[in-house]
């Protein structure tokens, strides 16, 4: 897939350029007046074309921009811009708040990544040894590496095609435009609360990665007071926590309102099946699943079917006993008993809870979906003629049960035998069924991604945009409340306009050790983690291709 996609986004590209190249803009006015003695606002739209970037800027928002600022401004004592400066000075706390928040999870994900990079190297424990299964041993387990889930780190990197499926970059990329839109919006508001003119407004998209931004006049901004700016500063921040949290709320009830009914109480249903996935003739779409195994889906949701689906069962794990008849149990022969499980064909070793019998071959389905009464569950002592046996350790079989329309056999069981996780990549389930037949099943999952992503790269900008960094709004609020705060020391007479009293020392917060240390330590934490995390994948990758 990856190989798929690099000469898809190079294509892409090409024709942008393309485009870009035999584009021939509109003919200007040749009207004689200048336009400034005319009633008509000029817009200008520049498009920057380099390589993979992209960036177009425009001015045609402003003349909108103006018309909230002087209705804003307007009666400053008024509800809304009222209520407007109180909530954006809270997001100075709060940014404040999220700087310290961020750089908390940045040292604590660098310690993580740190100390596993050296267990990842460290040799293996003299008490392991890797050995060959040769013989039947009831109690047999394949030696497995050291398990590498990043799900106990607090930072996490989205990558498509690595930690995500590629087939998520497009929703990647609208959610994370999305996502920087509503977070400049932020500043764009506040700008106007304060009567701060918009300079222009626009978008790039720097190979893949999008991004939006809104810019105002640099000799405006350096004449507000620091409170304002810090103001401004953390407004885009603000927007985005405020955003992560909105999506943190159950929007179930939407898709119940827009047509679609939650059957969740009796099962799951098939959205969509891969088309190369073995379970594509077997699962049409609309198919009811009622269980996994012994597992009911019933009150089930769509985080169940992948919990069960994706978590790896513990060591101590015993399959159910099946009480099955002896005659019947020692008449099949014990060939694939010999080699470890799992095996290649459909044959599954079964062995015995009594010590003294031997284990036996059978073919899975008459155990597991029998179609006559010879075996039932071990659930106490087998009557007289039977035995109670078990599948062995290793063997992969799940059973996966459909309801069918048939009403003679309501239920019909798939027996599958390979990776669980497989069936989760293949397979997608819903608990919305559309009450109309137009709607598609595979909406509300859509839907549900879609959003997920917008609350995790919301929450995530809020955390990157508050770090103390000269290009972040982090650094700008942090310089903001530095300047605030000397402007406040009894050394000082006007540091806006740069008069400092004469003899008095240089006690500058913005530019002192604290700050700069501050900046070499996000900046060091930042590197340190991208570096780890790197060398994590590769690790990791490794170990499974190795193991």
């Amino acid at each position: 897939m990856i190989s798929l996609a690099l000469p898809l986004l190079l294509l892409s590209w090409f024709f942008v350029h393309f485009i870009h190249r035999f584009y021939i803009p509109p003919k200007k006015s040749r009207g004689i007046l200048p336009t400034s003695l005319t009633n008509r606002r000029r817009n200008t739209t520049t498009v920057t074309l380099k390589t993979v970037y992209l960036r177009i800027e425009s001015t045609a928002f402003n003349f909108r921009h103006d018309v909230l600022s002087h209705w804003l401004t307007r009666n400053t004592a008024a509800r809304l811009p009222t209520a407007l400066r109180v909530a954006f000075d809270a997001g100075i706390v709060i940014s404040l708040l999220g700087m310290v928040v961020a750089l908390v999870l940045l040292s604590w994900t660098f310690m993580l990544l740190a100390r596993r990079l050296v267990a990842g190297l460290a040799p293996p424990s003299p008490d392991i040894h890797t050995h060959v299964k040769r013989a039947y041993q009831s109690d047999y387990a394949p030696p497995t590496s050291p398990a590498r889930s990043p799900a106990d780190l607090p930072v996490q990197l989205l990558i498509p095609g690595i930690t995500l499926p590629l087939s998520h970059l497009p929703m990647l990329i609208g959610a994370l435009f999305f996502s920087q839109a509503i977070h400049e919006a932020g500043h764009a508001v506040c700008a106007a609360l304060d009567g701060v003119p918009l300079q222009s407004l626009g978008a790039s998209l720097t190979f893949v990665l999008p991004a939006a931004f809104v810019a105002f006049p640099s000799h405006t901004v350096a004449a507000l007071s620091p409170h304002v700016r810090a103001r401004i500063a953390a407004a885009g921040p603000l927007l985005s926590a405020l955003l992560g949290l909105a999506f943190m709320l159950p929007f179930g009830r939407v898709f119940l309102l827009a047509g679609y009914s939650d059957v969740s109480a009796e099962g799951l249903m098939v959205a969509s099946v891969a088309p190369d996935s073995p379970l594509a003739s077997h699962l049409p779409l609309g198919a009811f699943l009622t269980a996994l195994d012994d597992f009911s889906l019933a009150g089930a949701k769509e985080s169940a079917w992948h919990e069960y689906l994706t978590t790896p069962r513990p060591p101590d794990f015993k399959e159910p006993a099946w009480c099955v008849d002896t005659k019947w149990f020692l008449s099949h022969p014990h060939g694939c008993c010999t080699a470890p499980p799992p095996g290649p064909s459909s044959d599954a070793c079964l062995v015995p809870l009594t010590d003294e019998e031997t284990s036996r071959c059978t073919n899975a389905s008459e155990l597991l979906v029998p179609t006559t009464n010879v075996v039932t569950r071990c659930e106490g002592p087998c009557t007289n003629g039977q035995m109670c046996v078990r599948l062995r350790g290793g063997e992969e079989f799940l059973r996966i049960r459909v309801r069918s329309d048939d009403p003679k056999n309501p239920t019909r069981v798939i027996l599958w035998r390979g990776a669980r996780d497989e069936i989760y990549q293949g397979v997608d389930v819903t608990r919305w069924r559309p009450r109309s037949p137009f709607l598609p099943l595979w909406f509300p999952n859509l839907a549900a991604e879609i959003m997920q992503y917008i609350q995790t790269l919301t929450i995530s900008l809020f955390f990157l945009n508050v770090l103390p960094l000269p290009q972040l709004d982090g650094g700008i609020l942090l310089d903001a409340v530095l300047r605030h705060l000397e402007r406040k020391s009894p050394g000082e007479i006007d540091v806006e306009v740069g008069v400092r009293e004469r003899g008095a020392p240089s006690r500058s917060l913005r530019g002192g050790f604290p700050s700069r240390l501050l900046r070499v330590l996000t900046i060091g934490l930042l590197g340190g983690c991208g570096l780890l995390a790197a060398c994590d994948v590769i690790l990791g990758k490794y170990m499974r291709s190795s193991g």
